[in-house]
């Protein structure tokens, strides 16, 4: 198996080595890392740039390839999608596109609607690259089903037996005991004690997907714990808002130990979404995090994600633009320890039925080995 990916870290924003670069791992897995300039925002032409020069280099190191019996390829970034999917397509190799961002729409959602028609005309490249790469693949994967019924409307389809949702779930790490300790120490320091204290926290990138303003005004009224771990562009500014509010922490990025311990010292876990038309048809990983730790999550999300919580009972919904909302919610989960428990225990439960590792990747490899045999029964 050979894995392609950038050999630019997008969060750490650091190239992982210099220029290209081909680790052979094992005797069964190769990871070959693309070259490309890197970016120092997650928006902006830097980043565009280096997509499109990171498709460029892709597309040479792959006259040197012999086709695969399948591929699975990553969606977006667009440039390196529409390269491979193409590759393929000639090749006549079965291919898997994984849909994970409804780009390019997304482009246009910081500008006024007025202007986005114009915008949209400027970027027609990319919608052109993108329709062109749904309609070469042979399958889609994606993470929710009204996810892949966006793929197949963009490509002109109807759902085929091999289209499959895969959710966003992940392997859980294995901790050593030594790392665990170093963790416990670490939050301790951090003065988020394993103490019983009513704790809301996040962990995540700070980023323009959040809105952690009405989090920020509750907080100076109740004495709930209020954890923010994280880095990204809103860091700054949230370290600003939060300066006289003691029972509201920004701790900075933290490890995955660390992570694991602070999730299960919290009563609760925060998604302060704001509305986005990618995140209506989506279930974002802290979900899946949330129902992994049994952890009933606060959240402001709407679309897929909240009737998730509030079909399932393993949450706390608030409008994301309203503070008497989202008091009513703190307002539960202070007064309603039982509520609290049943929605952990629920949480958990629809984890390990629905959701756990075993069960999405299995479901995935068997995906996989089925599209194999019939290309080969095929040919």
């Amino acid at each position: 198996m050979t894995i392609w990916a950038s050999n630019f870290d997008h969060f750490s924003k650091r190239h992982r080595f210099k220029g290209m670069k081909s680790l052979k791992v094992n005797e069964n897995l190769t990871l070959k890392l693309i070259h490309s300039r890197g970016y120092k925002s997650h928006a902006g032409i830097g980043r565009i740039v280096d997509h499109c020069q990171m498709a460029f280099n892709l597309s040479q190191m792959l006259h040197k390839e012999t086709a695969p019996d399948l591929a699975f390829i990553g969606f977006p970034p667009i440039e390196t999608a529409w390269v491979m999917a193409r590759w393929m397509s000639k090749r006549n190799i079965p291919t898997i596109l994984d849909v994970k961002d409804i780009w390019p729409e997304i482009f246009l959602k910081p500008f006024p609607k007025i202007l986005r028609p114009f915008v949209r005309f400027i970027l027609s490249p990319y919608f052109v690259m993108r329709n062109i790469t749904f309609r070469k693949i042979t399958s889609f994967s994606s993470v929710t089903d009204e996810f892949l019924e966006w793929c197949l409307a963009v490509a002109g389809r109807k759902k085929i037996d091999i289209d499959a949702v895969n959710f966003l779930t992940a392997r859980p790490s294995d901790f050593g005991e030594i790392e665990l300790e170093t963790a416990r120490n670490k939050l301790d320091d951090l003065k988020v004690f394993n103490n019983g204290q009513i704790r809301g926290s996040f962990i995540g990138t700070l980023n323009s997907a959040f809105d952690f303003k009405l989090i920020i005004e509750a907080a100076k009224s109740y004495d709930i714990q209020f954890i923010i771990a994280g880095d990204g562009p809103l860091f700054k500014t949230l370290k600003e808002l939060s300066a006289n509010i003691p029972n509201l922490s920004l701790i900075g990025w933290i490890n995955t130990a660390q992570a694991h311990e602070l999730s299960r010292r919290s009563t609760f876990l925060l998604a302060p979404y704001l509305p986005s038309a990618d995140f209506n048809i989506h279930i974002p990983n802290k979900f899946f995090d949330a129902m992994f730790h049994g952890k009933p999550i606060l959240t402001s999300i709407v679309g897929v994600s909240r009737s998730l919580v509030m079909e399932n009972d393993i949450g706390f919904i608030y409008d994301y633009d309203n503070l008497e909302s989202l008091n009513q919610s703190l307002n539960k989960i202070r007064a309603q320890p039982d509520s609290v428990k049943r929605k952990s225990d629920n949480a958990r439960k629809l984890y390990e039925t629905n959701f756990s590792y075993e069960r999405v990747y299995g479901a995935l490899a068997l995906n996989l080995e089925t599209i194999i045999r019939k290309n080969l029964n095929q040919n």
